[in-house]
């Protein structure tokens, strides 16, 4: 998965997030916190699904 993939995904979900969390009390907050949680969601699927770098097969 490339990252500009993981980039529009992220943002795409964090816009119904900020509209739930706008129209509960305590809404940036709760905005802030959904935020961070995506973040770190999307962080996670980058390292595992994401491109790495492979050892060569040189001699070493």
């Amino acid at each position: 998965m490339s990252a500009r993939k993981l980039i529009g995904i992220s943002l795409a979900s964090l816009v119904p997030v900020w509209v739930y969390a706008l129209g509960v009390s305590g809404g940036v907050g709760v905005g802030l916190a959904s935020t961070a949680c995506v973040l770190l969601i999307v962080g996670g699927l980058y390292m595992m699904f994401g491109p790495h770098e492979t050892p060569d097969a040189g001699g070493h």
